[in-house]
C-alpha cells in the first residue's frame, strides 16, 4: 500500500510538470485576420472594434462589440486571470478584487486602468447589467452580471469567421473554464486553436461588451472605417433622421442609411409589450400589416413562451403642424409565462423588410 501511494504521488508530480496547454480544439473556419467588413473605429480613436451582432429585441443590449486588439492601458499588454490573488478561481467574477474580471469592471468613479486605450465614449452605453452565460468546465455552468467580459467559447465559435486570431504577442483569454483544474481556455495566436492554459499565467485581453440601442445615434464613427457588414447593421437599426445630427447627407449616403422616415420603437414593462409606430416624414407610408413576435425567458435565459401579433396600422399617420413626428402605440400582454424575467420582441415587416422597422 505504501508503494502504491508513492507511485501515485510521483504520477501527480509528473502531471504538474506537463506543459500548460494540454488540450487543443481546432475550430472550423478560423481566420488569421479580422475581415474589414466587420470593423469600425470611433472618430478621434485609433483603436479598431469588431461589431459581431445586433439583437433587435433588446434596447439595453443591442450591439455586441469586441475590441480588435489587446488592452494596453497602464502598460498591461498581457495580464493574469487571477493566479496569486486571494479567493481567485477559474470563474470570471468581478466581485473578487485584483482579478482580471474586477480590473475590467472597476467600481463607478475608480480608475479605469485597463481602459486607458479605449474611448470613454463607450462607457455610458455599455450594458452594465448584462447577464453573461459561462459554459461548464472544471466548474458547473453559471451566469455573471457585468458590463465588460471576455468572449466565451460559444461566442467565439458563433463568430469564428469575424474574429482574427493573429497580430497579438501571445494567446488571448476566453472566459470559459477548461475541464482541468485551475485551467481556463485561451485562443492561440499562431493557429487560432482553443487551448487550455493556467489561470496563473499571463495572456492578452480582448474585452467584449453589449452597447445600448442609442450608441450609434449618439457617437460618431470615422465614416471611412465602417465595414460593409457594420453598415448593414446600422441600416437595420436606424433611419436617416436618427443619424442626421452626426453625419452629412453625403456620409449618410455612403453608409447606406436612407428613408423611409418612420420606424418602430418597442418597449417592455411588467410583461407588456408596447410597439410605437413613429412617422417622421409627411410622405411616410406604413406597411399594411406588421408582425411582432413577443417572447419570454426565465432567469437562466431559457425560452418559456411566445405569442405572435399582427399590427394593422393606418398606412399614413399625419404629423400635426409644428410637430416633429406623430405616433400610434399598440400594446400586448404575454400571459401564462410564469417565472419570466426577460422579454424580447422581434419585428418583421413583410413589405419593406426588417431594416426600416427597428427602433430604439
Amino acid at each position: 500500500m505504501k508503494r502504491t501511494i508513492n507511485l501515485f504521488c510521483v504520477a501527480l508530480l509528473a502531471a504538474a510538470m506537463l506543459p500548460t496547454a494540454v488540450f487543443a480544439e481546432i475550430p472550423q473556419g478560423a481566420v488569421a485576420a479580422t475581415p474589414a467588413e466587420y470593423k469600425f473605429t470611433l472618430e478621434g480613436d485609433t483603436n479598431e472594434y469588431i461589431l459581431l451582432e445586433d439583437d433587435p429585441g433588446s434596447a439595453s443590449s443591442r450591439f455586441f462589440v469586441l475590441k480588435e486588439t489587446r488592452v494596453q492601458g497602464g502598460g498591461h499588454s498581457v495580464t493574469a486571470w487571477g493566479g496569486g490573488v486571494a479567493g481567485a478561481t477559474v470563474a470570471f467574477d468581478p466581485a473578487i478584487p485584483g482579478t482580471l474580471a474586477a480590473l475590467l469592471n472597476p467600481p463607478t468613479g475608480s480608475a479605469r486602468e485597463y481602459w486607458n486605450d479605449f474611448s470613454a465614449a463607450f462607457l455610458p452605453y455599455i450594458d452594465k447589467n448584462h447577464l453573461w452565460e459561462v459554459e461548464a468546465g472544471s466548474i458547473p455552468a453559471y451566469h455573471v452580471m457585468c458590463g465588460i467580459t471576455l468572449l466565451s467559447r460559444a461566442e467565439l465559435l458563433r463568430h469564428i469567421d469575424k474574429i482574427g486570431y493573429s497580430g497579438l504577442s501571445q494567446s488571448y483569454w476566453l472566459r470559459t473554464p477548461a475541464s482541468g483544474i485551475n485551467l481556463v481556455l485561451a485562443v492561440s495566436v499562431a493557429d487560432g486553436n482553443i487551448v487550455d492554459t493556467s489561470y496563473g499565467g499571463t495572456r492578452n485581453v480582448r474585452p467584449c461588451f453589449w452597447l445600448s440601442s442609442e450608441f450609434f445615434s449618439k457617437v460618431r464613427l470615422e465614416p471611412g472605417s465602417v465595414g460593409e457588414e457594420v453598415k448593414k447593421i446600422l441600416q437595420r437599426n436606424y433611419v436617416r433622421a436618427d443619424l442626421s445630427g452626426l453625419y452629412t447627407p453625403e456620409e449618410l449616403d455612403a453608409l447606406g442609411v436612407t428613408g423611409p422616415e418612420y420606424y418602430l420603437k418597442t418597449t417592455v414593462a411588467d410583461g407588456t409589450l408596447s410597439v410605437e409606430v413613429l412617422n417622421r416624414g409627411a410622405a411616410s407610408m406604413l406597411p399594411e400589416v406588421i408582425t411582432v413576435l413577443f417572447a419570454a425567458y426565465d432567469a437562466e435565459g431559457d425560452y418559456l413562451k411566445s405569442d405572435i401579433h399582427a399590427i394593422c396600422p393606418e398606412r399614413e399617420i399625419p404629423i400635426p403642424p409644428g410637430e416633429a413626428y406623430a405616433s400610434k402605440t399598440f400594446s400586448y400582454t404575454l400571459s401564462g409565462a410564469d417565472g419570466a424575467v426577460l422579454y424580447k420582441s422581434y419585428i418583421v415587416d413583410h413589405i419593406f423588410g426588417l431594416r426600416s422597422l427597428i427602433g430604439g
